[in-house]
């Protein structure tokens, strides 16, 4: 970025030739994007938890792209993080895939996990319950 700055010639904290500023940009992004937290981001890939199948997700590398990246909380996301990204539109993991923020030194593609509270998990293991069906709770023969 480039950026033009009028000073006062006779103030004694001017910039000089030489010198430069760190600044911030706010700006508003006409698209809703994907976010994910910076470190998720290795080589422009991302390892994802794929569908559920037999109780386990295998992780997959998906390709994205960086639109451009920013700081800021997102505690609804991660309490804890502070450093995003935002990616490319069509560059951008499944919608609904979990991405996987953590341990990225041990993830390899084809890897089965399990994910802590997968409510997809849940429902495959008992789906009667899951979502009501077949409570037999106050009824009567």
């Amino acid at each position: 970025m480039y950026a033009e700055v009028s000073q006062d010639p006779t103030d004694p904290h001017r910039l000089l030739p030489g010198q430069f500023v760190h600044g911030r940009v706010l700006t508003h992004d006409e698209h809703d994007r994907v976010i994910l937290p910076r470190r998720a981001v290795q080589s422009n890939t991302v390892f994802v938890a794929g569908p559920l199948k037999n109780g386990f997700r295998v992780i997959e590398k998906v390709p994205v792209r960086i639109a451009y990246s920013f700081e800021g909380r997102r505690p609804t996301i991660d309490p804890n993080e502070n450093q995003w990204v935002a990616l490319e539109l069509g560059y951008e993991p499944v919608e609904g895939s979990p991405v996987v923020v953590s341990l990225l030194d041990q993830i390899v593609t084809g890897m089965r996990v399990r994910l802590d509270r997968d409510p997809e998990l849940a429902q495959e293991l008992d789906p009667v319950s899951s979502d009501g069906a077949g409570d037999d709770e106050g009824s009567t023969p």
